[in-house]
This record gives structure tokens, C-alpha cells and sequence, in this order.
């Protein structure tokens, strides 16, 4: 450690470090004990009176070694990275990048915030963005992508929908998801196909359409779930992000 920190200044070591990984286990272990430390004093100053309290536990840290530590400047908590914000321009640089060492644009959405991001212009195109389509999409066709309109009738598969699912709950911390405000009124399950936007003489907007879509798909995850039609797998699936079912 103290040959870490005269070579590059810091301590900030993580417990994943690929260059030493001993070293970075060694440094998660002794911020835990660091804590059991502060623990244990925070327990005996308040209660002073108990001699139990004043022995310490074995393999705990003494104020010796917290002393010879801290003359590094250790770090003992870790600030959490910043996270990279890129411009548009550059996430189309990536994009050509990616093409050029894989040979496909083809980026599933799970991978990294790259596959998040050319999701979202296949977004934009579906929807019929105006800002998009006249700004973006060209610059888009310049480097060879090129984008499938989804046809009339198109529903998502169940996984499309989990991983919107997934989505939800990373942007808004929860997973209820509201029906639309339009849809409350009154039932417009007729409207529920994607080429219906003009059914029962009401127009509603492609985007408000795809809310009330995934509105009813997460309904019928609970209506499926009490009447046992939900897999076992796509039920494990949901208890994995945290989606509370019952």
C-alpha cells in the first residue's frame, strides 16, 4: 500500500483493482474493519460503564494501525465515479467504431449504455420524431446504419417489454407503472393494437399508445401471475430486478 501511494499519489485502490488483485482485496477488508472500529467505539462511548464494551474484538484494527493508515491519506470511503456524459456526435463515433470492429450494428440493448443509446434513436424513428428525422437519422445513414419501420400490427415480444420494464424501474426507482391519462376515463382496449390510434373516432398519439400498451402488459403480468400462467422462468426473471408480483 505504502508503495502504491508513493508511485501515484492516492489510496483510492478498489476492491475489483486488476493490476494487484490481493492489494484490492486486502484494502475492502480494511475499510470493513475500519467500520466494525468506529462501530465498536460509537458502542462504548455510550456505554462507558460496561466493562465488557472496553474489550476489544479479535482481529479488529487498533488505533495504532488506523494512525499508520491514515498517514497515506487512505481512503476510507470511495468516492463513486463520475458517470461519462457524451454528446451525440460522439455516440455516433462509438457506433461507427463498434461497426468497424464487429462488422454489425447489431448492439443488443443490455450491452453497456451504447446499446441504451441506439435504442432510443430506433425510438425516435419509429415514433416519427420531426427533430430526429430532420437532424439525426441522415447522419445516421451516412455511416451505413440503416433502420426497419416496425410494420403495422407490431407487438413486442415479452422480453422487448421486460427490458422496457427494466428501464422503468432504472429511470423512475419503482416499477408502477401509471395508465395514461387519456386511458382513464373510459376503456380503450380497442385501441390497443398499434394500428389503431383513430379506433372509436379518438386519435391518440403513437407515444401515448405505446404507454397505455405497456400499462396493460404490466396489468396482465399480476392477472397471469394469480391465475398461475406465468413461467417459472419469466417469473424469476422479474423477482431478479426487484418487480414485486403479488
Amino acid at each position: 500500500l505504502a508503495e502504491f501511494h508513493a508511485n501515484h499519489g492516492h489510496t483510492s485502490i478498489p476492491y475489483n483493482f486488476k493490476d494487484d488483485p490481493k492489494l484490492g482485496n486486502w484494502v475492502c477488508y480494511i475499510r470493513k474493519k475500519k467500520k466494525e472500529y468506529d462501530a465498536f467505539v460509537a458502542d462504548t462511548n455510550t456505554n462507558n460503564d460496561n466493562d465488557d464494551n472496553n474489550k476489544k474484538q479479535d482481529g479488529m484494527l487498533t488505533r495504532e494501525q488506523i494512525d499508520k493508515l491514515e498517514s497515506l491519506d487512505f481512503a476510507w470511503i470511495l468516492a463513486p465515479k463520475p458517470r461519462i456524459r457524451y454528446t451525440w456526435e460522439e455516440r455516433l463515433e462509438q457506433l461507427r467504431q463498434y461497426h468497424r470492429e464487429h462488422g454489425t450494428f447489431r448492439i443488443p440493448r443490455t450491452n453497456g449504455t451504447l446499446g441504451e443509446w441506439l435504442h432510443k434513436q430506433r425510438q425516435f424513428y419509429n415514433t416519427n420524431d420531426e427533430r430526429f428525422l430532420k437532424h439525426r437519422y441522415p447522419k445516421m445513414l451516412e455511416i451505413g446504419f440503416t433502420f426497419t419501420k416496425k410494420p403495422v400490427g407490431y407487438q413486442k415480444s415479452w422480453d422487448d417489454r421486460f427490458e422496457d420494464l427494466v428501464s422503468f424501474g432504472r429511470v423512475h426507482g419503482h416499477f408502477n407503472v401509471p395508465c395514461p391519462d387519456f386511458a382513464k376515463d373510459g376503456d380503450h382496449s380497442n385501441n390497443y393494437d398499434a394500428n389503431a390510434s383513430k379506433a372509436n373516432n379518438v386519435d391518440f398519439d403513437e407515444a401515448e399508445m405505446e404507454k397505455l400498451r405497456f400499462y396493460k402488459w404490466v396489468t396482465k403480468l399480476r392477472y397471469d401471475y394469480k391465475n398461475a400462467r406465468l413461467t417459472k422462468n419469466r417469473l424469476d426473471k422479474l423477482n431478479e430486478i426487484g418487480f414485486h408480483i403479488g
